[in-house]
Formats: structure tokens, C-alpha cells, sequence
């Protein structure tokens, strides 16, 4: 049964889809749900709109509302196997899934993208809907933390496509839009060398991205993690090395050193101990904020347990 089936469903006024209220309601429920059996698959799906300022400035709110109003009801449309869709407010919408195979939104997602750009013909503008999803998983202690990643990738999918429209051509060269530009640093790292595994913690979500080999010869579960450095890289280093690693890693995120630099031992995926020598460093935002922590590992030797 879905949650709140016996109470009124608040509709948002704007769209019809569902409203904020019902999502504070239902994720509590979820949650419920979730820890009594962990063995149901959740997929939640963020989207959010691009260019609703600049349709705004340039046609009025009145068009930026139609412009909601029409992403709303495309995701309505074509997210049919979504348990909800809700506005979480402005221009940013969660589709929930249970138990639906992955395989399945990923059609209904390139369905709203197929439809969008039917819609193009027929608006001044150009509707763009940035979409990020996570499935739920032994990787997560709730889920909140799916809620996280996936919000996240759609961030992500976000500066992608800024990416892709921001190449133009300028009174005598080419204008590259850095927007983007953290991540392809790092697929590039991850390309480097076979002995280089990078890792990048984004600060503000603590979702953790590792190279596609780190998380093969660690046995991790997920190129992106939640609580990597607290939590989850704590139960692969060596019990002993474990203080002085944290130690080394609080002392670059605060200032004291400027970079993190040690070497520990840590558990590969056959469960043996490998020396492995850490690098990392914080990078900060235009505010001063803490923004990305960059680390890689360089392996040493494989030792006994």
C-alpha cells in the first residue's frame, strides 16, 4: 500500500503534481518501510529545470509558470511507473520508485527527454530538464543517503549539459564554459595510470566519487558513496592505521597542513592488506567554503595480514 493512501493527497496548485507536504509525509514512511525490509528497491529520480531564469526575464513569469506547468505534466506523462511525483519547490521535482527494474526508468527518463524536445518546436524557448538518479542498496545506511547521490548525479547531469551548450564561437576563437570541468579532470585521472586510484568527496552532499578500478580492487560497491571517508574507507584501512589516517585527513580539511599525506595499510577485495600511500587536498569555492577533497592512492607492496 502506498503511504498516506488514507489521508488527503496535496496537490501543488501550479502543476498538479504532488505537493512538498506529501513528500515529508511519505519519505518517513519509506524509511519505515525501508529498514523493516531492506530487501525493496527504491529508485528516486531528481529533476530539475534549466534556463527557467532566462525564460523568465526574457517572456515574463506568466511563460516561466507554462513552463513548469509543461515539464510538470511531461513527467507526469512519462513517468508511469513512479509510485509519486512531487514538487519540492521551484523548479525541482523527485520521482519515487518501488521495486521497479532500473532498466525501466531509464526508458521513462529517455521518454521526458524525447518529449521535451517535441515541445521545442512549439515554445520560443528550449526546455531542458537535468535528471539524476540512485537505486537503494547495501552501499547506504538509509535513505536518505540514496536521496543524496541522487541528487547529486543530478547535479551532475546538470553541468553536463551547461557543458554542451556553452561551447560558442567568439569574435576569433572558441569560448570554453568551465562549468563541468571538475569532472572531466577526474575521468581523466582515472585514465592516468593503473597504479593512480583517485577519489573526490563533494563537501557540501558528502557523496564520495572513486574511479571505476579503485572500487574493483577494493570491492567497493559503488563508483559513488556516501560517507566514504567517515565511514565506509574506516572499515577497509588497517585498525591501526586508522587514528593516524583520520588524524592526517582533519588536519588538511581544517587548515593545519596543506595537504593529506600518509601511508596505511588498506583491505582489497581478496581481504589482504595492501600498503598504499594517500595524497589528497581540499579545494574551496568562490565563497571560501569548503567545495571538493581531492585524494588518489598510489599502491605499495601487498603485505601479510
Amino acid at each position: 500500500m502506498n503511504p498516506v493512501t488514507t489521508l488527503q493527497r496535496d496537490r501543488d496548485a501550479l502543476t498538479g503534481t504532488e505537493s512538498r507536504n506529501c513528500y515529508e509525509r511519505d519519505i518517513l514512511e519509506y524509511d519505515r518501510s525501508y529498514q523493516a525490509d531492506p530487501g525493496q528497491i527504491f529508485i528516486f529520480l531528481f529533476a530539475d529545470m534549466n534556463n527557467l531564469k532566462s525564460v523568465n526575464g526574457m517572456y515574463g513569469h506568466s511563460a516561466g509558470d507554462d513552463y513548469i506547468r509543461l515539464v510538470a505534466a511531461n513527467l507526469l506523462a512519462n513517468l508511469k511507473s513512479a509510485e509519486h511525483v512531487y514538487r519540492m519547490g521551484g523548479d525541482e521535482f523527485l520521482a519515487v520508485y518501488r521495486n521497479v527494474e532500473e532498466e525501466t526508468v531509464r526508458n521513462e527518463i529517455d521518454r521526458v527527454r524525447e518529449s521535451l524536445a517535441r515541445e521545442a518546436e512549439k515554445v520560443p524557448y528550449t526546455p531542458m530538464l537535468a535528471m539524476g538518479y540512485a537505486m537503494s542498496g547495501s552501499q547506504y545506511r538509509n535513505l536518505h543517503d540514496v536521496l543524496r547521490v541522487s541528487d547529486y548525479m543530478m547535479y551532475r547531469n546538470k553541468a553536463e549539459m551547461k557543458r554542451e551548450v556553452a561551447l560558442e564561437r567568439e569574435s576569433g576563437g572558441t569560448r570554453l564554459n568551465l562549468v563541468g570541468l571538475t569532472d572531466r579532470i577526474f575521468d581523466a585521472m582515472c585514465g592516468a595510470s593503473d597504479e593512480l586510484y583517485p577519489y573526490m568527496t563533494n563537501m557540501e552532499t558528502n557523496v564520495t566519487r572513486i574511479s571505476p578500478a579503485m572500487k574493483e580492487r577494493f570491492g567497493l560497491e559503488s563508483e559513488f558513496i556516501h560517507d566514504f571517508l567517515d565511514e565506509v574507507w574506516q572499515q577497509r584501512i588497517h585498525p591501526d592505521d586508522r587514528e593516524r589516517f583520520m588524524e592526517d585527513v582533519t588536519a588538511a580539511l581544517r587548515g593545519a597542513q596543506q595537504y593529506h599525506k600518509c601511508i596505511c595499510r588498506i583491505r582489497d577485495a581478496k581481504n589482504e592488506y595492501v600498503l598504499v600511500r594517500c595524497h589528497g587536498g581540499l579545494c574551496r569555492g568562490r565563497d571560501g567554503e569548503m567545495d571538493i577533497f581531492f585524494g588518489y592512492l598510489m599502491e605499495q607492496v601487498k603485505i601479510a595480514e
